[in-house]
């Protein structure tokens, strides 16, 4: 797709029968181009020969070069470490061997590299160079009258597709293809999803195409596939980015109309195993950009432009998380009918269990799952070879212990989580506190030792532990707690704990932080999108996000993130007027689930490696003409 200042050009020759080169431009047009697109143009406006004045004075006025006078336009002001320099100052400087061109100018208010400034003020001259030389009266002849021959050959038999900016007019001379319906996509639980553009017609001799990028972002594993097609004769190339392009040709006898681009996605639909150890949720995007249209331009619904982007949604349910609860009081009474008597399980968050329904306290799971998530999210982030993070957690209870018999007193562990009947983690201790003394603990660190309850008392523990000995049990934490049965075999005897202020808690003491910033290698240009991914090292709350990308912020809405996550998408869409890097500068407003905000001191906001934007001006412009025949007129 011909760029904005080689569109101007062309048309300029369409128009004036002027001359065969790819750009014209000022100081001020080539700030946005890369160095090598500037040193193309150079290249180009070198090479002249030839011309009319007139026409060259119609051209040049054409494109804003010059001024009401007839003078070509010097009017930027250049900066340089607070100086303001005048135009013949900064060529004996650029022209110093001993100066370091990797420094910085400001030009009319953009920052430039001394090197790259000196590529634009030598197109600058070059231009005054073309003043001079065509504003002679000479005509065009010999190879100068080839080269513009051959050119309005290439327009006639070729055709030349020009870009358009965001524009909300439709523009004449090219077919427009509707994609407002198409724009954002939910994807559902089917495995196969297809949608199609408005039509449009392709004429003969005039193939229609487009490039597209495919970025499944956080639907990687979940997106199978993806096919894009005008027909059935398209045709689809992958290029040396991983990017597509699309032709479709109708040959040179008749024009087709109706036709349509159409998009099929398939998926693992409801199969829910794509989101294992994945730990984001809300909703998670992909996306299929497509970009340098030829012969077509798309409307998204308010505007015409040669890019679009469809947004593959699926949504993720955020779940229940909960750091605390608060367990009811329960009542427990434990009868020997037998002989062989049994041993008391004392309810402490949750007082039933069935293998069909699991423990019946919806906030003793959920706590218990908050604590699957906040574990395996930082697990799954660990550098290689770190040890495994196992999430601490307190509870808290008052137990009334009673019983029928005679005996004072029970001697032996504190009441403690007994997995062996139970489907979840016995305690891995740090402390247990028995009426506010702490007591000596096991090897193994699943109970504590030495611990009196004496008949009819009410005693207070509070215990500090980890779930490093869950194995694969069901739940993160225990239920009920377990004590051996102090009437032993005393036949119709009972005893009786009743709990109350039962609380448990999950134990963060660490503030977040940026583990990492990346995005897939590549060049990005002005409409499309960068994927960054920003880890951290615990799960977060992203809702409130504010982030800064190349000097500007954006909200959370803005670069369609996720809600919750180890793991943060940001989709950047790279601006008109952009850096040739992209780098994230900060972020606020993100918080772990205990409400402790990102820490960015030790972040290094330095620039994501392997990513390079262009500029609208020039984007994918090419440096030299395809027209090789020649005829006169």
């Amino acid at each position: 797709m011909k760029k904005r200042i080689l569109s101007i050009l062309l048309l300029c020759c369409m128009v004036l029968t002027m001359l065969p080169t790819t750009a014209f431009a000022a100081v001020s047009d080539s700030l946005g181009n890369t160095p090598k697109e500037n040193q193309a143009i150079l290249e180009q406006l070198s090479a002249l020969t030839g011309g009319s004045s007139d026409q060259v004075l119609s051209m040049l006025n054409a494109l804003g070069l010059l001024d009401e006078d007839g003078n070509f336009k010097v009017d930027q002001t250049i900066t340089l470490d607070g100086r303001v320099l005048t135009l013949a100052a900064v060529m004996e400087l650029l022209e110093n061997p001993a100066t370091d061109l990797t420094r910085i100018a400001d030009v009319d208010g953009t920052p430039v590299a001394l090197g790259d400034l000196k590529t634009m003020i030598q197109i600058e001259q070059e231009l005054q160079r073309i003043k001079d030389t065509y504003f002679s009266g000479r005509e065009f002849t010999g190879e100068a009258l080839e080269n513009l021959n051959s050119l309005m050959e290439q327009l006639e038999l070729q055709g030349i597709s020009l870009q358009y900016s965001a524009s909300a007019t439709n523009p004449e001379g090219v077919e427009t293809v509707d994609m407002s319906s198409m724009m954002s996509q939910t994807l559902g639980n089917s495995v196969t999803n297809s949608w199609s553009s408005g039509t449009f017609t392709v004429y003969r001799g005039k193939p229609v195409g487009f490039s597209y990028r495919i970025q499944k972002g956080q639907l990687s594993k979940y997106i199978t596939n993806v096919e894009v097609s005008i027909g059935e004769t398209s045709k689809v190339v992958e290029q040396s980015d991983g990017s597509y392009k699309l032709t479709y040709d109708v040959g040179s006898t008749f024009s087709l109309g109706g036709c349509k681009i159409t998009i099929k996605v398939t998926t693992k639909g409801r199969n829910p195993a794509w989101l294992e150890n994945s730990y984001s949720y809300g909703d998670l995007l992909g996306m299929i950009e497509f970009y340098d249209a030829e012969n077509l331009v798309f409307y998204d619904g308010a505007s015409y432009a040669d890019h679009c982007q469809l947004k593959l949604i699926k949504m993720v349910g955020v779940p229940t998380i909960k750091t605390s609860m608060d367990a009811p009081s329960y009542e427990k009474e434990l009868k020997n009918t037998t002989v062989l008597y049994d041993d008391l399980f004392i309810p402490l968050l949750a007082d039933k269990y069935t293998v069909a329904n699991g423990a019946n306290n919806p906030d003793f799971v959920a706590l218990s799952d908050t604590i699957r998530i906040l574990e395996g999210a930082r697990n799954s982030v660990l550098p290689s070879g770190s040890s495994p993070f196992y999430q601490p957690y307190q509870i808290d209870a008052s137990i009334e212990f009673d019983w029928s018999t005679s005996v004072e007193a029970y001697t032996g562990p504190a009441p403690y989580g007994n997995s062996a009947t139970r489907p979840y983690a016995p305690f891995y201790l740090t402390e247990y506190k028995f009426n506010g003394t702490s007591l000596e603990l096991r090897g193994d660190k699943t109970r504590a030792l030495n611990c009196t309850i004496s008949k009819g008392s009410t005693v207070d523990i509070s215990l500090q532990s980890t779930t490093k000995n869950r194995g694969n049990q069901q739940y993160y934490l225990p239920f009920e707690l377990y004590l051996k049965n102090v009437n032993k075999d005393v036949q119709n005897s009972t005893t009786t704990a009743k709990t109350s202020n039962v609380t448990a808690r999950l134990v963060d003491t660490d503030a977040p932080t940026i583990q990492s910033v990346t995005a897939p290698a590549g060049t990005y240009a002005s409409g499309q999108h960068v994927p960054i991914t920003v880890t951290f090292n615990e799960f977060v709350d992203l809702r409130n996000a504010s982030v800064t990308i190349n000097g500007k912020e954006y909200t959370a809405a803005a670069l369609s993130m996720n809600d919750y996550g180890v793991t943060a998408m940001l989709w950047y869409p790279v601006q008109d007027a952009d850096a040739t890097t992209v780098t994230v500068n900060g972020m606020t407003g993100v918080e772990d689930v205990f409400g402790q905000m990102l820490d960015t001191t030790p972040y290094q906001s330095d620039s994501i490696t392997g990513v390079t934007l262009e500029s609208v001006l020039m984007r994918n412009a090419p440096t030299a003409l395809t027209a090789a025949r020649h005829r006169s007129r």
